[in-house]
């Protein structure tokens, strides 16, 4: 087993990222390993929950998701990251993105738009307007603002065009309703979809994630017992998946882990 390098890091969410790499990528409970810190993990899962930044939740997604394979370059990841750089991609990784750019870049032809900053830009604002603009708009005034600010160049007609329409589809995607939301709905819970909500502002689709049950209370604002219940509806609609249980007791607590599945 690979012996922990930032468990006494001074931002705690470090400490979780490497405690979740550790058991994900060693296939060994990081509690059974490292049994002098069951007792303090949870308490960084909760303040990584409050406290994450955006490539704390994007690490956490790539471990989870597969995207890293190995603990190696977890570490490569995470220490450039802590230097103050941006990692560059991984080989699979690197070789995923460069297939989709290749791809729209054929379906797009003159409009395609290569410009990785302005696209993120997009993609962010539709996840600003989704509640409260429809797809159907015109989004111009929106995307001339953030090609303004993030291309050097000014971008033709057709390539507008083609940033106004991704914007729109973002739009559409984020207001999809699924089945089992329409689920959700039907149960007439507020609760339920508000806590179902946090997990969808927080966790990425098919990430899996670590839920302790004062998490849920305080995502939900409802007591523990409640939000035990607040779980069960969820699962039964079938919108996460319970991979392990949490289990709390004077000597340790460990937070339930879940999969998001829509």
């Amino acid at each position: 087993m690979t012996s922990p390098k930032y468990f006494e890091h001074e931002d705690k969410c470090i400490r979780f990222l490497e405690w979740r790499a550790l058991e994900k990528l060693s296939g060994s409970p990081s509690y059974k390993e490292f049994p002098e810190y069951a007792q303090r993990w949870a308490f960084w899962a909760d303040y990584f929950t409050d406290n994450k930044k955006q490539w704390h939740s994007t690490l956490y997604a790539e471990v989870m998701n597969g995207t890293i394979l190995s603990l190696e370059d977890f570490y490569k990841v995470l220490e450039v990251r802590l230097n103050g750089r941006k990692p560059k991609a991984l080989g699979a990784q690197e070789r995923k993105q460069q297939t989709q750019r290749e791809y729209q870049k054929e379906k797009l032809g003159e409009a395609f738009v290569d410009n990785d900053a302005l696209i993120s830009a997009i993609k962010q604002k539709a996840k600003e307007l989704s509640s409260s603009r429809d797809p159907s708009e015109s989004f111009l005034n929106e995307v001339s603002e953030l090609a303004s600010e993030r291309s050097e160049t000014s971008l033709s007609d057709d390539q507008m065009k083609a940033m106004c329409d991704l914007l729109s589809n973002e739009i559409s995607k984020h207001q999809a309703l699924d089945r089992g939301e329409a689920k959700l709905i039907d149960l007439d819970d507020k609760n339920a979809w508000f806590l179902w909500g946090k997990i969808k502002r927080n966790h990425p689709k098919e990430s899996t994630f670590a839920l302790s049950a004062r998490q849920v209370a305080a995502y939900a604002s409802v007591s523990k017992d409640s939000g035990s219940q607040l779980i069960k509806k969820l699962l039964k609609a079938g919108v996460i998946k319970q991979l392990s249980k949490g289990k709390s007791s004077k000597t340790e607590r460990i937070a339930g882990l879940y999969q998001r599945l829509l």
